[in-house]
């Protein structure tokens, strides 16, 4: 639970941000929605403020975000729906988590059938304020509604002693379900696949005492069976891949993806595949791990493999250095027609009050990146996990017919909340 709430932490390491699960603090009031950007969907009654939000993007036109809803004392899963292709939005709503507990980290899928789904951390609180009985859940919307439901529970934890972080979902060709997770009381990392959506069968990618965390799926398009995973090992950045469609992962399908002697941060590292290749993007930072602020990135790396995660043959810089010093929470995502979509936050500093988010786009498969474009400015930049302008972890990109769609924070008020942005994308 990696965020402003939970800051699930492993002693030593860190978890996605909890186990001395810090609130923001919330005492100014939200702002009156004349002073919010236009692209802002999130406000309402339900959440004095919305951050760590995610997006999809359904063949029928239907868009769903979905993000962390700050509320005195708690939080819950908010989300919101388009049924236009995000010209619009329906009033959001929220998720409420099961058995009275809070929730944290959501992210979103679709499927070829136009379902979506979701899925979350939740938890209880102690009275020193740590979270106990903690599980992750997943729900779903069926195509052409816009409410979840139909939840069901991804892992099990009959004693209350298992602590989970940062599930990641995707919809593999084969249809099945996947969400990937890591259970931070042992430091292993799990593959859960669903395929009748009433029970996940889970598989461990790797349990051997070491620490790992934020590990991210994705599948190349044209393959029913390789399935792949990266995520954040202590201190480097693994690659791990499954060929039966992530019901097992041999041990020796791995790779280091990170530069040895890399510094890489404790910051969501993404990955996208078609035939062979792989590419893999993370963070570099000098800065020290700290529960309380998320690093600045000094780099955005793209790491590229052209033999199944086999070998990795290079390693671009894809942070836009001319717009800003520092980044955070790159997300990487690659177009049918091979082109590379990369968002993040860019500032000069910590507290950059004219920071950014931005969107870079390459079209020789990440050698070369040309200079990125601002979506939204001003932004706040700023690592801080505490107050009213945390930026959360990760941010929310999908394509779709020709389309970029991005959910991101916007700080630029007195408080955070989920804005939408979609552009067409230009031809190669």
């Amino acid at each position: 639970m990696r965020a402003t709430l939970l800051l699930v932490f492993v002693a030593g390491c860190g978890g996605d941000g909890l186990n001395n699960k810090e609130m923001p603090d919330m005492t100014p009031p939200p702002p009156d929605m004349a002073t919010l950007d236009p692209g802002v969907i999130s406000k309402s009654t339900k959440s004095a403020g919305e951050a760590e939000t995610h997006v999809a993007v359904a063949a029928n036109g239907f868009v769903a975000v979905a993000y962390i809803g700050i509320y005195q004392g708690g939080s819950n899963n908010g989300y919101v729906f388009s049924q236009n292709e995000g010209d619009t939005f329906n009033a959001p709503d929220a998720l409420p988590a099961t058995s009275n507990r809070e929730a944290s980290d959501p992210v979103l899928a679709t499927d070829a059938q136009s379902n979506f789904y979701l899925t979350w951390v939740e938890f209880h609180r102690d009275q020193q304020g740590q979270p106990y009985d903690m599980h992750v859940q997943a729900a779903r919307a069926m195509a052409g509604t816009t409410t979840f439901g139909d939840v069901i529970e991804v892992t099990s934890n009959p004693n209350g002693q298992d602590a989970y972080d940062k599930p990641w979902i995707t919809v593999l060709n084969d249809g099945a379900v996947m969400v990937t997770y890591a259970r931070t009381s042992t430091g292993g990392i799990f593959a859960a696949r669903s395929t009748d959506w009433k029970t996940f069968n889970t598989a461990t990618i790797v349990e051997d005492g070491g620490f790992r965390n934020l590990v991210f799926p994705c599948q190349p398009s044209d393959s029913m069976t390789r399935a792949y995973v990266t995520y954040h090992a202590g201190g480097g950045i693994g690659l791990r891949w499954s060929d039966d469609g992530g019901m097992t992962w041999p041990d020796v399908n791995k790779t280091a993806a990170a530069e040895m002697g890399s510094r890489p941060a404790f910051d969501d590292p993404t990955c996208a595949a078609t035939g062979q290749e792989v590419w893999v993007t993370y963070g570099l930072s000098s800065d020290p791990f700290s529960t309380a602020n998320s690093a600045k990135l000094d780099s955005i790396k793209v790491a590229h493999s052209p033999d199944g995660g086999k070998t990795i043959d290079n390693w671009y810089d894809a942070q836009d250095s001319a717009a800003a010093t520092y980044s955070l929470h790159p997300y990487l995502i690659r177009e049918p027609n091979g082109a590379l979509d990369l968002v993040y936050y860019a500032g000069s500093s910590d507290g950059d009050a004219m920071g950014s988010y931005r969107h870079a786009r390459s079209l020789d498969g990440g050698k070369t990146w040309p200079a990125s474009l601002a979506i939204k400015t001003p932004i706040v930049f700023t690592g801080s996990r505490a107050g009213n302008q945390w930026l959360g972890d990760y941010v929310g990109l999908a394509w779709a017919r020709g389309n970029l769609y991005t959910s991101y924070t916007d700080n630029s008020s007195n408080i955070f909340h989920v804005a939408f942005y979609r552009t067409a994308e230009p031809t190669m």
